[in-house]
């Protein structure tokens, strides 16, 4: 332990005054702050890709419609960007500054990195100052006016749990700079240990004639020659020892304690995110719902918040109520189905009604369009009270 990296501080518990070492609270800080940065951009990032894997499906009313708004949303929503890239980079802002903006504009969709929104309340808001960001972090200003359906202004319900784990890695981060700015601080500074023997005789020469000096008066002016930029050289008396107390500060936190705080900081950070540990951890057994349980906390309130916002700029209000028309992002697609094993339902839902159009794209197989995969093979007899099969 570096003797100039100690200090005392009181213990809240038992009010009796305890060394402390700078370096082994710093090493923990840092550890618990790493794996929280970890934490929080592998959470983000499972969100993302859950979003950014799904098909945003566009109902319209005669079905599923496959046209130019399908192609910019799924594939090519800018010239610079595809489709997983964009909603990844959207669902991340969203996630980390509880909102974002989409802007419409060219036919074609824009991340903003910043925006200023009038603070109108009875009329549609409007944005100005619209900055956007392209996926390499370039930004471009905007020197035009828009209105609230020009764009999709995208905020999530306030998640306390996820603003008190941000607020706990803030005042960790200002904790471990106040330590840092410390030890930086008493480092600079030096620091010697004057051993001086009982019997030596220390004298100065002044004008007066000898003068005997004290152990710390001595001690005082042999640190003011050694802190001296004009010091060459020091002759010691028989008897006095000068040893650097500054020496590197080393971290005796052991091992196991180091793994149980960055364990304890991302089961943290997936319990802020609604992330199931098997999930985050990577536990998950074949009898598990912790995929469900993922879907359903984690990911299903960003889609939500997608849908509502999608639905407001590309389908409207009247053509959202009268022809029935949606924007939904799919999440079906992003769990992985496999064809064999899940063969007999499958075989159900065709004889329930599902063309197998339908059910190749459910399963993210291509649609064929033919005579027969668009035909309904009803095999089931339902009938309704009266006796009349439907």
């Amino acid at each position: 332990m570096a003797l100039n990296f100690i200090w005392s501080k009181k213990n809240p518990k038992t009010g009796k005054d305890e060394l402390y070492d700078y370096i082994e609270v710093l090493t923990e800080n840092l550890a618990s702050l790493n794996a929280s940065r970890f934490a929080i951009q592998k959470c983000v990032a499972m969100i993302s890709n859950a979003i950014s894997k799904s098909e945003m499906v566009i109902q319209g009313k005669d079905g599923l419609l496959h046209n130019e708004t399908y192609y910019r949303l799924n594939i090519r929503p800018n010239d610079n960007e595809s489709g997983t890239e964009f909603w990844a980079r959207v669902t991340e802002k969203l996630l980390i500054d509880n909102e974002a903006l989409v802007v419409f504009t060219r036919n074609m969709y824009y991340l903003a990195d910043s925006w200023t929104a009038s603070e109108d309340i009875l009329r549609p808001k409007t944005y100005t100052n619209i900055s956007l960001v392209g996926p390499d972090g370039t930004t471009y200003q905007i020197n035009k006016h828009f209105k609230s359906d020009e764009v999709m202004h995208l905020r999530l319900p306030e998640n306390s749990k996820r603003l008190a784990y941000f607020r706990k890695v803030a005042e960790l981060y200002d904790k471990t700079a106040g330590i840092v700015s410390k030890v930086v601080q008493m480092a600079n500074v030096p620091k010697f240990g004057i051993n001086i023997a009982t019997q030596t005789r220390l004298v100065e020469k002044t004008e007066t004639g000898d003068k005997i000096l004290t152990g710390k008066e001595y001690a005082s002016r042999i640190v003011k020659m050694l802190c001296s930029d004009k010091v060459e050289g020091i002759t010691l008396p028989e008897g006095l020892k000068i040893e650097s107390l500054n020496g590197g500060g080393t971290s005796n936190v052991d091992a196991t304690k180091i793994d149980s705080l960055i364990k304890a900081s991302e089961e943290a950070c997936a319990r802020a995110f609604d992330i199931p540990k098997s999930v985050y951890f990577g536990e998950i057994s074949d009898q598990s719902d912790a995929t469900n349980e993922f879907i359903t906390y984690a990911v299903s309130p960003v889609a939500e918040c997608l849908n509502d916002g999608l639905n407001h700029l590309i389908v409207g209000e009247e053509d959202y109520l009268e022809r029935n028309e949606r924007v939904i992002v799919f999440l079906a697609r992003f769990k992985h189905i496999d064809i064999i094993d899940s063969a007999d339902k499958l075989s159900k839902m065709r004889g329930d009604g599902w063309t197998l159009d339908e059910i190749f794209h459910l399963i993210g197989y291509p649609e064929l369009h033919t005579d027969f995969t668009t035909t309904r093979a009803l095999t089931k007899n339902y009938a309704t009270p009266d006796g009349d099969a439907e």
